[in-house]
């Protein structure tokens, strides 16, 4: 036990690293960049109000054609052209409403 000592005393001194603390530090260093990459959408979330990034683009119709393209109780699909994700297809469904 003594020699063990001695020899933890001496990796000290120099600097080195045990096995252990390595790992530790490796994982450590690992948790640290999940935790960074998971909250950066939570705090996009909890800022863009404060920063305006919404810009009411979600807040706006979309023109997807002419009414007579959709007849009433039919589905079909439609392409529209979205910032995000370029061309997207959507199914749509008209039918009369009950005012």
């Amino acid at each position: 036990m003594i020699g063990d000592r001695g020899e933890v005393n001496e990796k000290q001194q120099t600097g080195e690293l045990s096995r252990r603390e390595w790992l530790t530090k490796i994982g450590l260093l690992l948790n640290g960049l999940a935790v960074t990459v998971l909250a950066m959408p939570i705090i996009g979330y909890l800022v863009s109000p404060l920063i305006g990034a919404d810009k009411g683009q979600y807040k706006r119709w979309i023109t997807l054609g002419d009414l007579s393209e959709f007849p009433e109780n039919q589905t079909r699909l439609a392409t529209l052209i979205t910032s995000l994700a370029g061309y997207a297809g959507c199914r749509v469904r008209t039918s009369r409403s009950s005012r």
